[in-house]
């Protein structure tokens, strides 16, 4: 298993992992049993069909954090989240470098 400084150094490299359930990818991607809530869901189904979204971090199959073609890096805070994909979501946030200022969702709660 990756430790936590392995995992925050793949993310800030943009590079894919996998870590037990949490992974980054290149591009994006959604399942259906993702837990994002509508208002969030359709600001990153916009930016994934239009081609813009570079790297994505997921915790199970939820998109916590991406990075968009003009590198701006969106982590939606306004979602209620398990602890553990909180815990995701936090980590991808520090090693993303936007603690303190990550971009809410509309639709904060699904």
């Amino acid at each position: 298993m990756m430790s936590r400084s392995e995992v925050a150094e793949k993310i800030r490299a943009r590079e894919n992992f996998v870590a037990s359930n949490m992974y980054g990818t290149s591009g994006g991607g959604l399942s259906r049993d993702h837990q994002l809530p509508s208002g969030v869901l359709a600001d990153y189904t916009a930016v994934l069909d239009a081609g813009q979204v570079q790297y994505t971090v997921y915790s199970y199959f939820t998109p916590v954090a991406w990075v968009l073609a003009d590198g701006t890096v969106v982590v939606p805070d306004a979602v209620y989240f398990s602890k553990t994909t909180r815990r995701h979501r936090n980590l991808a946030r520090e090693a993303l470098g936007t603690a303190g200022h990550a971009v809410a969702g509309r639709d904060g709660h699904g």
